[in-house]
């Protein structure tokens, strides 16, 4: 297994569609590039890119396009997830064979699954390729939790080299980065939320896979910087900003859809379109996302 340097900061990079709703390649290459410059870690079809509604040719172009405009300065992860898991290991091989470095999987959804079952599976699936397998608990989705237990004891598996936990819960996310640490201090535990980034670092934790940042890369990345280098107060500072992302995204109809409406604003994609069932933008929202935008302070960290 490769011997990735992730980095701290990892963006869930949204995928831009044309008036079609066909994935802009392009512009995702575009995208890329521009993360990549900062020193940020790519991640296409995660669910800020609208991983379950994409089919995996599609997934495997972007992973191309990504690995394009990245041009070998960050890597490139990609997310699959199924209720079916040889699709699963089907899509993840493809997405590896097209250049991911990594691959998040989130468990198996639709049926309710017991944790020694999702052991099995991540164990079957990083057994299975070639590329490393990220863990991705995210359970307002996918209505299946991974619990601390099951991270800690995956932890431990050859080709497991991290999680991403979407969890609002502090309490598990200090819990998880104490008991996964202590079991394995290389694992990479990230949190899957902006609010929380400054908490994963001061925990021991690596980071975060953070939606904002498709809007405040600078932002993130500095935060990151001034923490690193003992500046607490002023990576407290940054993070209240990080939190005005929040507002500005409430009025958006979706937080996909709301990341676009300013990013195509602003001329880095063609269009702020989702796919359904996603409901699509209206002049409402996308109105009131512009006007927070404008009011937030965030765009000199565009």
């Amino acid at each position: 297994m490769p011997n990735l340097r992730l980095g701290p900061v990892i963006v869930p990079v949204v995928t831009p569609y044309d008036g079609d709703l066909i994935p802009d390649y392009d512009a995702a290459e575009s995208l890329a590039s521009r993360f990549a410059s900062l020193g940020i870690t790519v991640f296409a079809a995660g669910t800020t890119g609208e991983m379950p509604l994409l089919m995996p040719d599609e997934k495997r172009r972007l992973v191309e396009s990504f690995k394009k405009g990245a041009a070998g300065r960050v890597p490139v992860l990609a997310g699959s997830g199924w209720p079916n898991p040889y699709m699963v290991l089907e899509e993840a091989r493809i997405l590896a064979g097209a250049g991911a470095d990594a691959i998040l999987v989130p468990p198996p959804y639709y049926y309710p699954v017991p944790q020694y079952s999702l052991v099995g599976f991540y164990q079957w699936i990083a057994r299975s390729i070639e590329v490393p397998v990220l863990i991705y608990t995210i359970p307002s989705h996918t209505g299946v939790e991974v619990s601390v237990e099951t991270i800690a004891a995956l932890s431990r598996e050859d080709g497991i080299i991290g999680v991403k936990a979407t969890v609002p819960d502090i309490l598990f996310q200090a819990r998880l980065i104490r008991q996964v640490k202590e079991e394995n201090p290389s694992f990479h535990v990230y949190s899957g939320l902006d609010a929380l980034l400054l908490l994963n670092l001061s925990l021991g934790g690596d980071g975060g896979v953070v939606a904002g940042c498709n809007l405040t890369p600078k932002l993130h990345v500095e935060l990151v910087e001034e923490w690193r280098s003992g500046n607490v107060r002023r990576a407290e500072r940054l993070n209240r900003l990080i939190n005005k992302i929040s507002w500005v995204l409430e009025p958006a109809r979706s937080i996909q859809g709301g990341i676009k409406t300013i990013l195509s604003h602003e001329g880095l994609i063609p269009t702020d379109n989702v796919r359904p069932p996603l409901p699509p933008e209206d002049e409402a929202s996308r109105r009131l996302v512009l006007e927070r935008w404008r009011e937030s302070g965030l765009r000199d960290y565009l």
